[in-house]
């Protein structure tokens, strides 16, 4: 991968991508792109103070490591900042090693593979439930 061309781009569908970036008239190729979403982040209150920046895969349920996008599609294009480029490169190469792994079939109304939450993971998903539903509470969730 070419760090001196890692872009983020803008889509007119409001999805914003990063990865490697091969330009033409027509298209713009996007080699292992990661998907660039917000988090909104709250108070105690449930009171949206900020938003978190998070990758996550684009590229889903196949092999393939570029995606071509027609340049109507696309609003801007920025370079993406030398102090990130490192996490991109990390979650980059967690995504397209082939070590992620999807187990287990679509839904067929019986239960299947049951994920066992540690501690900390099952108190995590209770604040977010909570402030979800406006119990308040004293914790703060990230």
């Amino acid at each position: 991968m070419d760090s001196n061309n890692y872009q983020i781009i803008r889509l007119t569908n409001n999805t914003t991508i990063v990865g490697e970036v091969i330009l033409s008239p027509e298209e713009v190729i996007v080699l292992y792109p990661l998907e660039i979403y917000s988090k909104p982040l709250q108070d105690a209150n449930g009171k949206v103070i900020g938003e978190q920046m998070v990758l996550r895969p684009l590229l889903v349920m196949t092999q393939d490591s570029d995606v071509v996008i027609d340049t109507y599609n696309v609003l801007f294009i920025n370079r993406l900042d030398q102090k990130l480029i490192s996490t991109y490169e990390d979650m980059a190469a967690t995504v397209y090693s082939g070590k992620i792994t999807y187990e287990g079939s679509a839904y067929t109304g019986k239960e299947q593979n049951k994920k066992e939450f540690t501690e900390e993971e099952a108190d995590y998903l209770k604040q977010a439930l909570d402030s979800m539903l406006g119990n308040k509470k004293d914790d703060i969730v990230h």
